[in-house]
């Protein structure tokens, strides 16, 4: 087996997977609206929750579109459970799961599967300033030529101006490594961004 057709086994299970895995987070609140933005790029993001704790924890759907000022775009479609990280430090949450990344940059189409996880510490006492960081890494098994890997790391600190909107400022940095080419950044540097939940 090839490995694009092997990667495309990989996405279409994972994709059914994430169809079963989403489904209660769509039908239950809260939901969010994330959009963050430079001069160069913008993200916007909706995510969804399923509030009720199981074995593993909180389940979290997003869905999002990235797009450059240099007509580059990056489609993310991705799922995790998230738990508090110990009964010690209850504003401590991380999480583990999966995204998929769908690239139209430097004028190829490609694809990534990637692995990856988020923190979120909600500083005491009022919990209303918030840092958090997430990651994702694709290797060059479970990615589409020209790409030979994927990262995506992001990071932000922001601050609740009510329970149901956080301002933040962030850095988020999307390197692709491109067959011939080498290390290319689609995205790289600091933003702003509001979230929403309803």
């Amino acid at each position: 087996m090839t490995r694009i057709h092997a990667f495309r086994l990989v996405s279409l299970l994972l994709c059914c997977s994430f169809a079963g895995f989403a489904a209660p987070a769509m039908a239950a609140p809260p939901s969010a609206l994330d959009l963050n933005l430079n001069n160069d790029a913008a993200l916007v993001r909706y995510l969804a929750y399923d509030g009720r704790a199981g074995a593993f924890g909180k389940r979290e759907m997003d869905v999002g579109l990235l797009f450059t000022t240099d007509h580059d775009y990056m489609a993310m479609f991705g799922a995790q459970v998230i738990a508090e990280a110990g009964a010690t430090v209850p504003e401590l949450e991380a999480g583990l799961g999966l995204k998929l990344f769908g690239l139209r940059f430097d004028r190829d189409n490609m694809f990534a599967l990637s692995i990856g996880g988020q923190v979120k510490y909600s500083l005491p006492p009022s919990r209303r300033f918030v840092l958090g960081a997430e990651g994702y890494y694709a290797p060059n098994v479970v990615t589409t030529s020209p790409a030979e890997s994927l990262s995506y790391v992001s990071a932000y600190a922001g601050y609740e101006v009510v329970p149901e909107a956080l301002i933040y400022v962030g850095y988020r940095r999307i390197s692709v490594d491109l067959k011939n080419i080498g290390n290319s950044l689609m995205d790289n540097g600091g933003h702003f961004g509001v979230r929403f939940r309803f």
